[in-house]
């Protein structure tokens, strides 16, 4: 039921909006007094009172809208004579009540409904036959708002955007842009277009639910202004009887819009001499103008993401060339690729809805440039909107919204003249996503990947004669490795767990075609280019392989050069050393195993855990740490008297001496424990040789001198690390005191150093390795030998006959406790079922086959 005159209303009703008394859209002229301290039972906690009509007080105020509600009191010593004037027409109203009646507050003392749509000036003069008037609120249509009044700056929960902001789109030929100071317009500066015009407009977009116009008002403005918002047009009236252009006033405003993006076209009227005004927007406070083409764009609007072009496209074509950032002059990435060869192109995909190309505008670039999206054809003008600026970086060159959400394909094109052309950066939409091309620069990976370096230690080179590490700022971590003309099995071999992979290269004029070999399967690639230097390409992919443990291996085919800078695989993917297993069962000399080392203090042995397992980074082989915190390779070098000889394939701690390591019992034996409960793990320093000439000790046997059974080439330093540092040895020099140490400037070098010291010397462990003994059953049920699942506590059936060796200790079971039986009472309700002579007949099915014994049968 709505609402009548003389209810009380605390609350506008539903199709109608309130304003507080405070509020700037309401001017009171005369003595008002606003009562303190505020007092909830007023709108807004305060009311406007003043006296008697011989005092000339009134308030005016004008809105656009149908309809009007005065939310004030009823009292007795209120005016039954009061004066409201809308649009001329003068009408009386009451707030009085009878006197002894009590108070009613926030109450409807007027309502005017039926108004035309449109702009309507009211004025309310106080009464003179009591003693009070007072006005606490005022109420319109919902979709209506206060016109013409002052606002110099937004109101809370909305914010400003000045008329000289680029997002603001003036078309039509007599714009005028004024800028000074004292005048009363916003931020010194306000547009308008001058008599005789009636077709310029201003376009602009905007994300948000409501907007404000804030302009001037005058008698010379015209009194048809068109305002189209997403394609209903309304019209809003600046001409108002002023004596002078007043400045900053509200004169459209439009709220309750859907959240979203809107477009908004303001068209100048044709009955007046002063055609259109704008000062400024408000909108949303966490609203924003959208971005339209020619505007600068620094960082991509929200909803948007931007992409950097050279990381993401393919420059084809020759005679590319490259800008980078100077004053005035600022590209996405810090550089720009640029031609001015016609048929050259720039080619890229993406997935999403919307694009926009950023690109600078200069008075060289091309005013003709091809854009096909999935080959529908536009054209954009790259140059300078203004003669007196060369230069406009980072500008909207073209924009297109509304496209199917898939895979697009997009290729810019030199087409003509003599201008250059260029693409600076892509922005599509927050959802979408790039795809990338086979030959596109990748300098770090892309979500969901991760990067490995060529200089990493999974990937292992066959005929290491054949390479080189070159380096280059413009690799990936500053260096690669090439090969030139190589013959035979020069290749690169490594292991992953993983479902796709990428290859990371150089591509050059004197690059030509690779194999990878992925499980067995063949792919080839090509790193050719038609010009030189164009570092970290992605060069080949494969994706949607199996999620298990793939085998691949890079080899030469032809060209001048065969190299690579990186590998990319899955952000949760690993990579492995061609020769790495997981467990130590799976141990044969010349594979290696991981292991994690920390220590919490330099000069302090650390602790060793997770063998087999990846726990972090690899500890530095090139600048060895004091205080390690990572993982490192025991490399299986040998076995007698059923113990495994595991040495670190690297030094693994630097500055700790002698002395530290064997007050911890590292030096000739202290046993760790690492977890495994079927191994012991012993931890001890190799020997070194009493002086350079004693080459039985343990160094030189697996260092210098041991292929591994042919897995690896006798002292290879990519192997042992040997040249990162001096090792420190068990031994103690023949001639003296000091400790023997090994390597550094050659794989045999034989030097001594003080038990004390910490120059230059580090820690590299050998641990013995022995399996203990292991008691493995199955249970032998049914003629099938069979396993308990503890957490199911099911039987699995394993071997159908014996299990081998290997099925015994890999899945036998280890803890019988499980088959314990404990003694249990078994309680069995029984009810009687027949009769025996006086007595009762008792029978009851007792299933013997538990997990437990049954003692003792309770019958009651």
């Amino acid at each position: 039921m709505m609402a009548v005159l003389g209810d009380q209303l605390v609350a506008p009703e539903s199709g109608w909006r309130r304003y507080d008394d405070t509020h700037v859209g309401l001017k009171y002229t005369g003595t008002w007094t606003t009562p303190s301290p505020s007092n909830t039972v007023y709108y807004g906690g305060s009311i406007r009172v003043t006296s008697r009509a011989v005092d000339n007080n009134y308030v005016t105020f004008s809105f656009f809208g149908t309809k009007l509600r005065i939310i004030s009191d009823f009292y007795s010593d209120r005016h039954s004579d009061n004066s409201i004037t809308i649009d001329g027409v003068t009408e009386m109203y009451s707030a009085f009540r009878t006197v002894g009646s009590p108070s009613l507050q926030q109450s409807i003392v007027y309502e005017k409904t039926g108004l035309p749509l449109a702009f309507h000036t009211v004025t309310i003069a106080t009464g003179h036959n009591r003693i009070n008037f007072t006005l606490d609120a005022i109420d319109i249509d919902e979709t209506g708002y206060l016109y013409g009044h002052t606002l110099t700056s937004p109101e809370t929960g909305w914010k400003r955007y000045d008329d000289t902001h680029d997002a603001f789109a003036y078309l039509g030929t007599n714009w005028i842009a004024y800028t000074g100071a004292n005048q009363g317009i916003y931020n010194n500066s306000h547009h308008y277009t001058s008599q005789g015009k009636g077709d310029t407009e201003i376009r602009f977009k905007f994300y948000g639910t409501k907007f404000r116009l804030i302009s001037s008002i005058g008698p010379a403005f015209a009194n048809d202004i068109s305002v189209v918002i997403d394609g209903v047009t309304e019209k809003f009236n600046p001409r108002m009887p002023t004596t002078a252009d007043e400045r900053q006033k509200v004169t459209y405003e439009k709220t309750n819009l859907p959240l979203g993006i809107h477009e908004v076209n303001l068209i100048s009227g044709t009955n007046g001499d002063w055609r259109l005004d704008i000062d400024a927007v408000d909108i949303d406070d966490n609203g924003y103008l959208v971005a339209r083409v020619g505007q600068q764009l620094t960082t991509p609007e929200p909803e948007w993401k931007r992409y950097d072009t050279d990381n993401y496209a393919l420059y084809l074509g020759t005679d590319w060339k490259t800008v980078t950032n100077s004053t005035g002059r600022v590209f996405e990435g810090g550089s720009v690729r640029y031609s001015n060869v016609i048929g050259n192109y720039i080619k890229f995909s993406f997935t999403g809805d919307k694009l926009r190309l950023i690109a600078e505008y200069g008075s060289a670039y091309d005013t003709n440039v091809e854009v096909s999206i999935d080959g529908v054809i536009k054209y954009i003008d790259l140059t300078t909107s203004s003669s007196s600026i060369q230069y406009q970086p980072q500008r909207i060159a073209f924009e297109q919204l509304g496209l199917t959400d898939g895979v697009h394909e997009v290729i810019v094109k030199k087409v003509s003249g003599t201008g250059n052309f260029h693409i600076d950066a892509i922005d599509i939409n927050v959802t979408g996503r790039m795809v990338r091309l086979i030959g596109t620069k990748l300098t770090t990976p892309d979500e969901g990947w991760r990067r490995y370096d060529d200089q990493d230690v999974y990937f292992v080179r066959d005929n290491t004669s054949d390479w080189t590490l070159y380096s280059h700022s413009s690799t990936y971590k500053g260096s690669y490795l090439y090969a030139t003309k190589p013959s035979g099995e020069t290749k690169i071999s490594f292991d992953f767990i993983g479902t796709k992979i990428r290859v990371i290269d150089v591509m050059h004029q004197n690059r030509g075609i690779s194999k990878i070999e992925v499980d067995g399967a063949e792919y080839t690639y090509s790193s050719t280019d038609s010009s030189s230097g164009n570092f970290q390409r992605l060069v080949f992919e494969l994706l949607d392989l199996p999620r298990e443990k793939h085998s691949v291996t890079i080899s030469y085919v032809s060209g001048t050069y065969i190299s690579l800078d990186a590998i990319d695989i899955d952000s949760d993917g690993r990579l492995y050393h061609p020769d790495e297993v997981t467990s130590i069962a799976e141990l044969e000399v010349g594979k290696r195993i991981r292991c994690n080392y920390v220590a919490l203090a330099s000069g302090a042995a650390g602790e060793f855990k997770n063998i087999g397992k990846q726990t972090s980074d690899f500890i530095s082989t090139t600048s060895i740490p004091s205080v390690p915190n990572g993982d490192f390779y025991f490399i299986f070098a040998d076995e007698y008297n059923k113990k495994k000889i595991l040495i670190a394939d690297r030094n693994i701690q630097a500055a700790i001496t002698w002395d530290a390591l064997n007050s911890n019992g590292l030096v000739f034996a202290v046993q760790k424990d690492l977890g495994e409960k079927n191994y012991m793990f012993v931890a001890r320093l190799l020997s070194g040789g009493y002086s350079a000439a004693d080459k039985d000790n343990e160094w030189d046997q697996y260092i210098v001198n041991s292929t591994l059974n042919g897995n690896i080439i006798a002292g290879d330093d990519r192997v042992w690390n040997w040249s990162a540092g001096y090792s420190l040895a068990s031994t103690t020099n023949s001639n003296s005191a000091n400790r023997v140490r090994r390597g550094a400037t050659t794989v045999a070098t034989f030097s001594a150093v003080a038990s004390s010291s910490t120059s230059s010397s580090g820690y590299r462990p050998l641990f013995e390795l022995e399996t203990l003994p292991m008691f493995k059953s199955f249970v032998k049920h049914d003629g099938a030998y069979k396993r308990l699942d503890t957490g199911t506590l099911e039987w699995n059936t394993i071997s159908a006959t014996l299990p081998s060796e290997d099925t015994f200790i890999n899945e036998g079971m280890d803890d019988l406790s499980v088959l314990d039986r404990e003694n249990e009472v078994f309680i069995q309700t029984m009810n009687a079922n027949g009769s025996l002579g006086s007595g009762k007949l008792f029978k009851e099915r007792i299933d013997l086959k538990k997990y437990f014994e049954i003692t003792n049968v309770s019958v009651k």
